[in-house]
């Protein structure tokens, strides 16, 4: 353990801090995926299965990464190209 991190939670300590844990921070969550999201790319899908997740983020205003993550893990789809661009056809 450093030396400063344990300097750091003594002076918060002394502060009357109770706990080493960090603040809450304002922002983004790190998952920002909602159910209003996966309904929006879902819908997309059944409009354009070959659509590339650059053509859904446009048309649905989601980052292509989030829509790359919904595609996988949301929706489960296997049949993307190796770089994960668009779906196929297999």
């Amino acid at each position: 353990m450093d030396r400063s991190t344990v300097s750091r939670w003594a002076t918060r300590f002394r502060e009357g801090r109770v706990t080493i844990n960090d603040d809450q921070r304002p922002g983004r969550p790190k998952t920002s995926t909602d159910e209003r999201s996966v309904r929006l790319v879902a819908d997309f899908l059944e409009q354009d299965r070959r659509a590339t997740c650059e053509e859904i983020s446009q048309a649905t205003g989601i980052s292509p990464t989030s829509v790359f993550r919904i595609l996988t893990k949301d929706l489960q789809e296997k049949k993307l190209c190796p770089m994960g661009l668009s779906l196929l056809d297999c």
